[in-house]
């Protein structure tokens, strides 16, 4: 079992909110949202690489669309993204708003039109 984590800002050792989550087959999925962060904790067979998983995955897509929507839902307000970290089985990589040029790429991956992530 491999194990993909995705955080978005920074990670916290506890969360306010924990969830499970599924997406298909999947029933492992967990959510944990704070004010100002979220994380998402997929257990998956398959062996993925950062870029395999970001452009192919639509669990990826899927899930951080729920976090986006359940942070909205929780504490009334967008979570606006300063960084996003990701983890392969424990082996972490992290871009933030000034490593990267159309940061948050991500926002290309979900399929809206258009989104406001700036302060």
């Amino acid at each position: 079992m491999h194990i993909y984590k995705i955080f978005l800002n920074e990670k916290t050792e506890e969360y306010e909110h924990s969830m499970p989550y599924t997406f298909g087959g999947n029933s492992k999925i967990r959510l944990e949202i704070s004010q100002g962060k979220a994380s998402v904790t997929i257990p998956m067979n398959a062996i993925k690489t950062q870029e395999d998983f970001l452009a192919l995955s639509p669990i990826f897509r899927d899930a951080l669309r729920k976090a986006l929507q359940v942070h909205i839902i929780l504490f009334g307000k967008d979570l606006y993204m300063e960084s996003v970290s990701f983890e392969i089985d424990g082996k972490a990589c992290k871009y933030t708003s000034g490593d990267v040029p159309g940061f948050p790429f991500v926002f290309s991956m979900l399929g809206a039109k258009r989104f406001v992530w700036y302060r």
